[in-house]
């Protein structure tokens, strides 16, 4: 198990340094790179049905796939930070569970 390798604090200096465990930067960079997703997404979106309303025009088709093109990496961003919050949400839920089994 991951948690076997950590070892308790012994000395007062080492108390200070295991007080509590927040992954706050990670979550934070797992909400940015989804809130930029959302907003390419939007974009690519709005870029895709532009050009999806001018069918007529032959420049249409290039402007349809760069609005998918950028579309789906919107999400495959949005997929990303929500994979990071859910990672750490598991770390988080694992560790809660190992103190808690520690005590027993």
């Amino acid at each position: 198990m991951i948690f076997d390798k950590v070892s308790p604090a012994n000395s007062e200096q080492d108390q200070d340094i295991v007080v509590s465990y927040r992954p706050r930067t990670l979550l934070v960079y797992g909400k940015v790179v989804s809130a930029i997703g959302w907003i390419i997404a939007f974009i690519g979106t709005f870029v895709l049905i532009a050009g999806i309303t001018e069918i007529q025009k032959n420049e249409s088709i290039i402007v349809i796939g760069v609005g998918f093109i950028v579309m789906s990496t919107g999400i495959g961003m949005i997929t990303f930070g929500k994979l990071i919050s859910c990672f750490v949400s598991i770390e988080k839920n694992t560790r809660h569970t190992y103190e808690l089994l520690k005590q027993k």
